[in-house]
């Protein structure tokens, strides 16, 4: 899923997102008990705020158990 935004995006609460792209001209924010985001990429010229309770994961499996949960800021 790839979402482009000319201006704000806001979730609703309990998101869940699998491989989502989140391309904002403004801020990003993702609401309360956010369960099941993973693999979740977000560029915004404004803040990415995240609500109480937000759980991630990464798409591991048995097979490839080398992938790990990262986050880059970049100003």
């Amino acid at each position: 899923m790839k979402i482009y935004a000319a201006g704000d995006f806001s979730s609703a609460a309990q998101l869940e997102t699998y491989g989502a792209y989140i391309s904002t001209v403004g801020s990003v924010s993702i609401a309360a008990k956010s369960g099941g985001v993973a693999g979740i990429e977000i560029q915004a010229n404004g803040d990415v705020s995240f609500s109480s309770q937000a759980s991630f994961g990464t798409c591991k499996t048995d097979d490839d158990s080398s992938l790990e949960l990262s986050y880059r800021l970049v100003e």
